[in-house]
């Protein structure tokens, strides 16, 4: 059947005449009481759309008190990577605000109250719209009174709104220590809920397609009215020509149950038990919710567009989601089980055109120590994905098995613009396979080779691969593997670090090397990794020294013409230093990358995310 065009958005935010519904909410955000909005939903649920409406709504408003500012705080783990987010806002944003280039050198906070001195100046309150607020939680982590500083500047003054997009992973500020989290988190609380659509909004954002009206119906049932789901599920329904065999797909579409998968993790243990029930049947809500605790979570799940009233009876609201929690159980077993029953009816090596889930091979791209990677097609989404399989000569060994399932965890645990995204997990002849963002660009080394690449250029490079790496410290996370083709730099130089394949949380139980096994790439390995000792953050920290030497110097720091001529360079001898290869490094620089490359880990930066403070400094 021939594929028709389909005028759906799936995946990206939209605004104008591609937002749909949302009035109430909208004019509540811009025209109610509240001054500090934590807005609270579920994933795909059109956050990051709705701020982008908010924006464009009140720039088209001739008589708004307001000047809007997006502002993406994704990534952010600190001071300086916070006021990288917020600089980034403006530059997009220079049309209605000007700034000095010397608020580089301000805090977060300095430069807040900045832009409502600037928005004052024109008689205008500055709209916040801040998006991706789990990054929040990192600040925490890293950095408890800039928090109650962001709090007094976006709380405590009447010339600011703030909406904040969130899911509720936010809530777990409450449960840092020290008396600063909880109070920014009750500024904004309660939370207003991103809910699915009503019907009607559902049927104005369908009625793009020639769907007639039984159709239409039958889409918001299917769905509940989720955003997403709506539009995916029209999307396939106009591929395939009927809802059915639509419908028929999204059943056994991994993607799907990982996306379900991940909004069930986030909700409370008393909000999974509740919606257990609902899947085995409809109940009344005084049935369902016979304790305080019960009745709030109940309220929530109504909220978040998980459970609907017909009636008297409670029911899940989407039959999607409700397949696929009546599934949990046996589901859960069958991926445990996994690795040594295989889920996937094709053998290795892989061919052009084996399907793995809703992923077809196109062609191999390469292979290495740690796995073979296949550039695939998602038939279903029609976007390209990078899909790793252990090799098949290795595709039974346990350990090799283990490690590309921690390079899945680990992944999955990481959300930052400079790390590759991973989309699902299957198994092959029990081998498991990563289904995960497919990159287009150079390694960093073939990029730096560039003669149009300017120090500039690279110091930018630098920083984003610095703070991708601070993002997976944040998380507890040291990738062990860093080298220049494990880092990818798109045409926009937009860089993407890849493969943590050997990835593994700080505290993990499990040992996955054997004695005696080294994990890494010896040219770019820390004094202690080569010496097969235990490794920490720090160990990275040696490790992006090497890379960003490199990349400066256009050399490495540590020669030796066999592995033992270089393990003695790493661990004995002093690198040159990089001004004598390359004049234009300044002394800053060259301090920040000597530091990196100290043999005791004690002296080098503590981990990527100080290292990448030092680097926004330059």
């Amino acid at each position: 059947m021939m594929t028709q065009s389909h005028p759906f958005v799936i995946g990206q935010w939209v605004r104008g005449e591609k937002f749909f519904g949302r009035a109430a909410l909208i004019d509540e955000l811009l025209h109610g009481p509240r001054e500090a909005v934590w807005i609270a939903g579920l994933r795909r649920m059109g956050k990051t759309s709705l701020l982008r409406e908010l924006e464009r709504r009140v720039l088209l408003s001739v008589d708004s008190v307001y000047l809007p500012l997006y502002w993406d705080l994704e990534g952010a783990v600190d001071d300086d990577t916070l006021r990288e987010s917020l600089l980034a806002g403006l530059d997009e944003a220079r049309d209605r605000f000007d700034y000095d280039r010397d608020w580089e050198k301000l805090s977060t906070p300095e430069i807040l109250r900045r832009l409502q001195s600037t928005t004052r100046s024109h008689n205008k309150r500055l709209l916040l719209l801040c998006d991706e607020g789990e990054a929040l939680l990192a600040l925490a982590q890293n950095d408890v009174p800039l928090l109650a500083r962001l709090r007094r500047v976006l709380q405590g003054s009447e010339t600011v709104r703030c909406l904040l997009t969130a899911t509720r992973r936010l809530a777990r500020l409450e449960t840092f220590e020290g008396a600063e989290t909880s109070p920014f988190l009750h500024g904004f609380t309660p939370p207003l809920y991103l809910s699915p659509f009503s019907e009607e909004e559902a049927r104005s954002l369908t009625a793009q397609a020639d769907f007639d009206a039984a159709v239409q119906a039958q889409l918001f049932a299917c769905t509940g009215g989720h955003p997403f789901l709506l539009q995916v599920l029209a999307k396939r329904t106009l591929e395939l020509g009927e809802i059915d065999a639509a419908l028929a797909s999204m059943q056994h579409d991994e993607t799907l149950r990982n996306f379900f998968q991940v909004d069930y993790q986030s909700l409370q243990p008393v909000e999974q038990a509740l919606l257990q029930r609902c899947a085995r049947q409809s109940l009344p809500a005084e049935t369902l919710a016979t304790t305080a605790v019960e009745r709030i979570a109940l309220q929530t799940l109504r909220a978040l567009g998980l459970l609907a009233e017909t009636g008297e009876m409670v029911q899940l609201r989407s039959p999607l989601f409700q397949n696929w929690l009546a599934a949990l159980p046996s589901a859960l077993v069958q991926v445990e089980s996994a690795t040594a029953a295989g889920t996937i009816a094709v053998t290795l090596p892989l061919q052009p055109g084996d399907r793995i889930g809703a992923y077809e091979i196109l062609y191999e791209i390469g292979r290495g120590g740690m796995g073979v990677v296949y550039c695939a097609q998602d038939v279903h989404l029609q976007r390209r994905a990078a899909i790793k399989v252990l090799p098949p000569e290795l595709g039974h060994e346990p350990a090799q098995r283990a490690r590309l399932l921690a390079e899945a965890r680990a992944l999955s645990q990481l959300s930052h613009p400079n790390i590759a995204i991973i989309y699902a997990v299957e198994f092959i002849d029990g081998a498991p396979c990563l289904c995960m963002e497919y990159v287009e660009g150079l390694p960093l080394d073939e990029w730096a080779s560039q003669p149009n690449n300017d120090f500039s250029q690279k110091l930018a490079v630098a920083r984003q691969i610095a703070s991708a790496l601070a993002a997976a410290h944040a998380a507890g996370l040291i990738h062990r593997d860093l080298k220049p083709s494990n880092i990818i730099v798109n045409s926009q130089q937009v860089v993407k670090l890849l493969d943590f394949g050997i990835a593994r949380r700080e505290q993990a139980a499990l040992r996955l090397t054997q004695a005696g096994q080294m994990l890494g790439t010896p040219a770019y390995m820390s004094p202690e990794q080569i010496s097969n000792l235990e490794v920490d953050r720090r160990s990275d920290v040696f490790s992006l020294g090497v890379v960003l030497y490199e990349l400066f110097t256009g050399r490495r720091p540590f020669q030796g013409e066999n592995l033992y001529a270089l393990a003695y360079a790493i661990v004995n001898e002093n690198p040159a230093a990089p001004a004598a290869s390359a004049p234009a490094i300044s002394t800053e620089l060259q301090q920040v990358l000597l530091q990196a490359l100290q043999k005791q880990p004690a002296k080098r930066f503590a981990d990527a995310g100080e290292l990448l403070s030092r680097l926004l400094q330059i």
